[in-house]
């Protein structure tokens, strides 16, 4: 028998303070709302009612058992390109998973390795001269640099340049437009020329102009390579017929986002973890110094920053249908949220959750539940690419350990975060960076796929 949720519904007053905070501080709120005996909070605001999911089983049960009727929802996404960051719920997400899924095969995924080690040498010598300056990087704009170049190469099958940044930027202020959109109970028009409005509509006009271009000119290619690209413009309906440019642009606008940012702040939240742990930096560069390894601690350290900061650091869930949730009944049109960072800092969960320990994550000391630990989402919709980040991420840190001596700019200044759509350091990451005697680049490393929260 499934115990019963237990569900607290907060005054009108206290419902009011909650989302003062949450605009506020969102993860400073969540971590405050986190109580021992509460499952979840009910909030109603404007006629509407939000449920604050605190319990993995419910999580699970929304994102694994009852999928089919959840709806990604997240106020203000419709700001940019309709449901362009959402994916449709039911078969439509598997279809959009199967577009994707046949370029992450295991041979696709080791050719993407081993293609994309002339664009980390590239940016290892492009950093080693930055460095000869003997002047603080901003390693964050750096690391989304290097992961942009990585997957228009290996999805996209095209080479940029510098110029390129702007659109790491641009996706970045689209990103913090949308969550400021998503907190706010009532939104000035798009139409209305404000500096907000009209920042962003400049910003929109570049990511459309980019995807337009990039979608027409392998639409019209006539042979065309054999990446991701090429299957999301030539994929056909039912019927036969090439879908509709508008399924396109929003297939690509929904992973190129998720295939470089996601992994780039993965990459930097664990070098900064790596960086303000003397006794981990040290192990871990003898770790990859060392040829014959399988990297275990650095796989560790990947699993810990994941759990600490997720880079897409909530959910939220709408319901077509009335449901029953741990034995609570949830009428249709709720609004369910439910948050990596919070679940992952969870004390009912996790002995003591705040503190970096990377050998939790050992076979001995797995999660207490496995929804307790959800870094690429859950059930159908789970990020298609996890495995591939899995390789790659630790493929970044590895080749930047292996070539440079990095120390933190200030290691007492503390790591300020902030986020959009995804979880970010506000000021970004200021490191100095010293190229270590000869020509190293990177080393070949042995066959190695780790699943969630096991190595």
């Amino acid at each position: 028998m499934i115990n019963q949720a237990r569900v607290v519904k907060p005054t009108k007053r206290d419902t009011i303070r909650i989302y003062r905070e949450f605009t506020k501080n969102p993860l400073l709120c969540l971590e405050n709302l986190l109580r021992d005996d509460i499952d979840m909070y009910h909030l109603s605001m404007l006629g509407k009612s939000f449920y604050l999911v605190l319990n993995p089983e419910i999580i699970e049960q929304i994102l694994v058992h009852h999928y089919e009727i959840f709806d990604k929802t997240l106020k203000g996404v419709d700001s940019y390109k309709g449901k362009t960051l959402m994916a449709p719920p039911g078969d439509k997400i598997r279809k959009k998973v199967h577009i994707a899924r046949s370029k992450l095969t295991r041979d696709y995924q080791q050719r993407y390795l081993t293609s994309m080690q002339s664009i980390l040498e590239e940016e290892i010598n492009r950093l080693g001269v930055i460095s000869e300056c003997n002047k603080p990087i901003n390693i964050h704009q750096e690391i989304e640099y290097i992961m942009l170049r990585i997957i228009f190469r290996e999805f996209l099958s095209i080479e940029i340049g510098e110029e390129y940044r702007q659109i790491c930027h641009d996706i970045h202020n689209i990103s913090l437009h949308i969550k400021q959109r998503a907190l706010a109970l009532f939104k000035i028009p798009k139409f209305i020329p404000t500096k907000a409005n009209r920042k962003f509509k400049a910003q929109s006009k570049r990511i459309d102009d980019m995807a337009h271009e990039v979608i027409t000119t392998r639409m019209n290619l006539e042979e065309k390579p054999d990446d991701l690209l090429t299957k999301l413009v030539t994929k056909r309906t039912p019927n036969g017929e090439l879908r509709s440019y508008t399924e396109m642009y929003n297939d690509l606008l929904t992973l190129f986002p998720a295939a470089y940012e996601t992994p780039a702040k993965a990459i930097l939240f664990s070098l900064y973890n790596i960086l303000v742990h003397p006794e981990i930096y040290e192990k871990v560069n003898s770790e990859v110094l060392n040829t014959h390894e399988n990297y275990n601690l650095l796989n560790l350290i990947i699993e810990e920053t994941l759990r600490l900061y997720p880079p897409v650091w909530t959910m939220s869930r709408t319901n077509t249908k009335s449901v029953v949730v741990k034995g609570v009944e949830i009428p249709s049109g709720s609004v369910f949220l439910f948050s990596q960072y919070q679940i992952h800092r969870h004390p009912s969960y996790w002995n003591k959750p705040s503190k970096f320990d990377p050998y939790r994550f050992m076979q001995e000391d797995q999660p207490k539940h496995p929804y307790a630990y959800f870094p690429f989402g859950g059930g159908p919709s789970r990020c298609v690419g996890r495995q591939f980040a899995y390789k790659l991420i630790p493929e970044i840190i590895r080749t930047l350990l292996l070539n440079f001596d990095i120390n933190l700019e200030d290691p007492s200044k503390p790591l300020v975060l902030d986020m959009g759509v995804t979880l970010f350091p506000k000021y970004g990451l200021s490191v100095y960076l010293q190229r270590k005697d000869g020509p190293v680049v990177t080393k070949p490393t042995k066959e190695k796929i780790i699943v969630e929260g096991q190595l």
